[in-house]
């Protein structure tokens, strides 16, 4: 006698560009499945209700927490998926399983340097100017013979250090685990912190947010920072102290951020003197937002699911 497969719920959260249930449904889902779609953040008792159902979750990165008491509270809840292989806000608790997807690392470092060229070049200034009839009345800067300063050497820093080369730049790098030999292997130069925050004409985060990371950036080194550096944050928010940044950019302290992640996701009223600074190029945490990403995201969301309901889990994450 043929057994009928589950039938499952599986809650999508966070589908800020409304592609989630088309590109699911056409890598292909047990005809079983329920598919519950929230196209805006949740939180608080809405995000409760809207999980409430599910048996399995599918997080879009880090843009919804999901701690260990919200999960034990969906009281069917069997799996969670998130997309990357890693995530920092997810803890699932004891019978719960996660599961990831693959992820390309470039875009973050093509976005790293979109928002090193914008600063450097004043685009936002120079094309408002353009559509409102003006012409020039900015001076850009040149980044050859300039120093990057580079908080991670990893995969990201690697490319973003072969680029910097590229341009004519020094690529400077420090972390806390970071070593000379291994800096030398990604053609950059280790320093001490402190030199690195004082000496750069530009300070990038490529760093993993963790335990030992959280909070690494403090007051101190934002303040041994030029006047005329630029601050660049593709990484998590967590990292920083921001409210030291934002004090240092208020001030004039530093000539300039670059950012695309914020200690609020969505961004909120009290965060609006930040992104709207007029040296400050913000963005709504899009490094990772790109076709190629989201092919591979929602291809693998849709193995995972397939492979839950024959009774396999498909990328597991930990344990």
């Amino acid at each position: 006698m043929n057994t009928a497969p589950p039938a499952l719920t599986v809650c999508v959260l966070d589908d800020f560009q409304g592609i989630a249930r088309e590109r699911l449904e056409a890598a292909g889902l047990p005809d079983s499945v329920t598919l519950n779609v929230s196209p805006r953040h949740l939180t608080g008792g809405d995000l409760l209700d809207f999980l409430t159902p599910a048996h399995i979750v599918v997080a879009m990165r880090e843009r919804t927490p999901l701690p260990r008491d919200l999960l034990q509270k969906l009281p069917h809840l069997q799996l969670v998926i998130t997309t990357g292989m890693a995530n920092a806000v997810i803890d699932p608790p004891e019978g719960v399983a996660l599961s990831g997807t693959r992820i390309h690392p470039h875009p973050v470092t093509e976005l790293t340097w979109a928002l090193i060229f914008g600063l450097t070049k004043n685009l936002v200034t120079e094309n408002r100017n353009i559509r409102t009839g003006q012409w020039q009345t900015t001076l850009g800067r040149s980044l050859h013979g300039a120093t990057l300063g580079l908080v991670g050497v990893g995969n990201a820093g690697s490319a973003i250090a072969s680029v910097a080369r590229e341009l004519g730049m020094t690529a400077n790098g420090w972390s806390p685990n970071l070593t000379p030999e291994r800096a030398a292997d990604a053609g950059v130069t280790f320093v001490s912190r402190e030199e690195l925050f004082s000496t750069s004409t530009i300070v990038s985060l490529h760093l993993r947010l963790g335990p030992t990371t959280e909070g690494l950036i403090t007051r101190d080194d934002i303040a041994r920072m030029r006047p005329d550096s630029l601050f660049i944050n593709t990484s998590r928010a967590e990292l920083v102290d921001y409210a030291a940044l934002v004090d240092a950019l208020r001030d004039g302290r530093i000539a300039g951020a670059g950012l695309d992640v914020f200690p609020e996701e969505p961004t909120t009223d009290s965060q609006q003197d930040l992104v709207t600074m007029g040296n400050v190029l913000a963005t709504p945490h899009i490094g990772f937002v790109t076709e190629d990403n989201y092919d591979m995201f929602f291809d693998d969301i849709a193995d995972n699911l397939r492979g839950w309901y024959a009774g396999e889990h498909r990328r597991p994450i930990g344990g």
